[in-house]
């Protein structure tokens, strides 16, 4: 029987592949968990953020990580799972065309102004939002903030930032 580079590689110790197979099935799964989006042109991306979780698991495979997840659907590795394939770019005044328009509206609406930032990542946008706000409003602002990335809501929560940051 003749097998085909790919699976001879993946079975050489120390060696992992990520076949189209297994990207398709673990893009399945992120988006039913998370709602993220994975095409075969993020291959490379989920191979390299993936790959060192299936060796610290002792895995040989992408579908062996796969069939865990699966079999356990309440077991913490999906959290895991969830922080290795977001995408947390984020800065303080990111896309800053928004700030003032995010001012003007909160001057026209003074009162209990309140602002939810999704995809907060690190913290920099949701500090940024609150330092507009403060300029604008004052005190009495408030500003939420999440992401489905538990690894950078910690860092967000410590609010630890190195002054070249700003």
């Amino acid at each position: 029987m003749h097998e085909n580079n790919t699976t001879a590689a993946r079975l050489l110790p120390g060696s992992l592949s990520l076949t189209d197979i297994e990207l398709i099935r673990l893009g399945k799964l992120i988006y039913q968990r998370a709602g993220i989006v994975v095409n075969t042109q993020k291959k490379e991306m989920i191979f390299n953020r993936l790959s060192r979780r299936v060796r610290e698991l002792k895995l040989n495979t992408f579908t062996a990580y796969a069939d865990l997840l699966e079999s356990h659907p309440e077991q913490p590795e999906w959290q895991i799972f969830i922080n290795a394939m977001t995408t947390n770019l984020t800065s303080f005044f990111r896309e800053a065309h928004h700030f003032p328009i995010l001012a003007e509206h909160a001057r026209q609406r003074p009162k209990d102004y309140r602002v939810w930032c999704t995809a907060a990542s690190t913290g920099e946008e949701p500090c940024s939002i609150a330092i507009t706000l403060d300029q604008v409003l004052g005190s009495g602002l408030r500003v939420w903030a999440s992401d489905i990335d538990t690894d950078v809501l910690a860092k967000a929560q410590a609010g630890i930032y190195r002054f070249s940051d700003f």
